[in-house]
């Protein structure tokens, strides 16, 4: 009798990086500790999705999230930021997928929430307040029980995110994460060192999965 072929795992095509995306890294990462670091973060970010509005949080363990970065107006903020620091962080998702923890990484709200999202206490509480369609949070560790988190929001009336274009902020995720490390982190000389050893480790890796040669020669001089 003949025995059935073993099953080995798929690993998925990594996705294309769009026309652009050797600038806006080199500028992001030229721009780190710098005033221009917001504007390059989201211009990278911007070539993996569109979003209308990013918000960047510190989650410290046993404490209210720290915001770091938004452009929200004032109403907004008061609501996204204030409001939302006050409690009703403690039902969002992106927190509480941190505390399990999930693997650092880009991930949609919905696929992290609960079934029926819509009649959960945070969606009547809080959610349906900001008016947001869809969002994907960057998952980053800072430490074993801090996390920074990189909220990309849309409108409701427009489209929710579509796996592909999570998967495309997954591509540049781990240089985006060491990034906003270097950036927001507040590590010690030390950890700065440890960081940029780690960033060239993961640089190297993103040349070798996706890139041509030749790109991966621009990667190494940035």
């Amino acid at each position: 009798m003949a025995m059935k072929p073993a099953v080995t795992a798929h690993k998925p095509a990594p996705c294309a990086l769009p026309p652009g995306w050797d600038g806006a890294l080199a500028l992001m990462l030229d721009q780190i500790g710098t005033e221009g670091f917001v504007a390059a973060l989201r211009g990278v970010l911007e070539l993996s999705c569109s979003f209308d509005s990013m918000v960047v949080s510190r989650y410290p363990f046993g404490a209210p999230p720290v915001s770091l970065f938004h452009d929200l107006d004032e109403v907004q903020a008061a609501i996204s930021v204030q409001f939302y620091a006050s409690g009703p962080y403690l039902l969002d998702p992106l927190y509480q997928a941190c505390r399990k923890p999930v693997a650092p990484g880009a991930y949609r709200l919905l696929d992290l929430a609960a079934p029926r999202f819509d009649r959960s206490e945070y969606f009547r509480t809080f959610y349906r307040k900001i008016r947001l369609s869809d969002e994907i949070g960057i998952l980053i560790r800072q430490r074993a029980d801090s996390w920074i988190v990189v909220s990309l929001a849309r409108n409701a009336r427009r489209p929710r995110f579509s796996a592909e274009e999570v998967a495309q902020v997954n591509t540049v995720v781990r240089t985006v994460s060491v990034a906003v490390l270097r950036h927001w982190g507040g590590a010690t000389e030390e950890e700065y060192a440890a960081e940029g050893t780690i960033l060239e480790d993961r640089l190297e890796d993103f040349a070798q999965d996706i890139l041509s040669p030749r790109e991966a020669e621009i990667v190494r001089l940035v």
